[in-house]
């Protein structure tokens, strides 16, 4: 075997190291991820769970009124995520608003009264 075909060969074995390495780490990462899962939300879920799509709730983020998300990672794209206590606290924070301002006579499932005009 001549020196370029053993360059190639081992250029090709490295290349497999990393490959399986690259891979063994994606595995792990997966398996990390998952496990946060159960306590963080992607803002996908939290659409699924509010009924609000996920551009209501990037607006809802940036005015300040929504579930606050957390940063996971320090640079610009780092993921946002939602932290599930958060969200439901904010679910319940905003029933109990919405509640609190509603007439006593009034019930979350009563038609709306009906003007005297019709």
């Amino acid at each position: 075997m001549g020196l370029a075909a053993r360059a190639r060969e081992v250029a090709r074995q490295l290349y497999l190291a990393k490959q399986a390495d690259r891979q063994a780490r994606l595995r792990e990462a997966e398996k990390a991820a998952a496990a946060y899962d159960a306590e963080f939300l992607t803002r996908q879920a939290v659409s699924a769970m509010t009924g609000f799509s996920p551009a209501t709730l990037r607006r809802l983020n940036a005015e300040g009124r929504g579930p606050r998300p957390i940063k996971l990672g320090e640079t610009r794209q780092a993921r946002l995520r939602y932290p599930r206590s958060e969200v439901i606290a904010w679910l319940s924070d905003r029933q109990a608003y919405e509640t609190a301002n509603r007439p006593l006579h009034e019930s979350k499932f009563s038609p709306p009264a009906r003007s005297r005009d019709s």
